[in-house]
């Protein structure tokens, strides 16, 4: 995934964080909040961008709950949203 293509706006991650903190909790999803913070602080590293995704994939049943409140993670990881083999 190139994060040229992305268009990161890291204030919708900020609101996806507290979306995610208000509505799953923190002890859940606590790899997935440290990825998300970091992205949000460095929206270019490529390498954030692969923790996210292996990361979000590591989730099982509660992807479906994380879209839902960080939608903006589903433009993140577009290309592949649930680590489907190719």
């Amino acid at each position: 995934m190139s994060e040229s293509s992305k268009d990161v706006d890291p204030q919708s991650i900020e609101n996806s964080i507290q979306m995610l903190k208000r509505h799953l909790g923190e002890e859940q999803i606590k790899p997935l909040l440290a990825v998300l913070e970091a992205l949000a602080k460095d929206p270019d590293n490529e390498t954030l961008f692969q923790q996210l995704s292996d990361v979000f994939g590591g989730l099982g049943i509660l992807q479906g709950a994380v879209l839902t409140y960080a939608p903006c993670l589903a433009i993140l990881l577009s290309e592949n949203p649930f680590n489907d083999a190719e």
